[in-house]
């Protein structure tokens, strides 16, 4: 995977800060991914798989004063809207405006993507992925 148009890198100290604002940790793999890129293009970027099929346009940062962040979106579907479990965090969208989030309540995490333009009464599809095995899946 490589991540192009990143953010202003980020600390081990940044990334608390924004643990503090989420109210939970961030897991290890993904503290890593922010470490390295703080948001960004993502290429490839081609998502597919029994449950869904989509466009990655990025990679969310977690402090940008130019992008939507992890926390503005987070604040909006967990907090706002009441929308998706306290623990999961926001971490990419697609071309089409829907989020992907991370089960942080599960030791390897599981992947959803919330998806706003279906008529289901549960917009938020399980992708049967890890955080890692969604990465390794996508394609050109």
């Amino acid at each position: 995977m490589k991540i192009t148009e990143q953010d202003t890198p980020l600390s081990a100290e940044d990334i608390d800060g924004v643990e503090v604002g989420l109210d939970f940790k961030i897991p290890p793999v993904v503290r890593a991914l922010y470490l390295e890129s703080n948001g960004g293009r993502i290429t490839p970027a081609v998502f597919e798989n029994d449950t869904a099929e989509t466009l990655l346009a990025e990679l969310l940062p977690l402090k940008s004063s130019q992008r939507e962040t992890v926390g503005e979106v987070y604040n909006y579907f967990a907090r706002e809207l009441r929308f998706i479990p306290k623990l999961f965090l926001p971490f990419a969208n697609d071309a089409g405006g829907d989020y992907f989030f991370l089960d942080t309540s599960l030791p390897n995490g599981s992947v959803y993507l919330l998806r706003h333009d279906t008529d289901s009464l549960n917009p938020l599809i399980r992708l049967n992925l890890g955080f890692n095995e969604f990465w390794a899946s996508l394609k050109d």
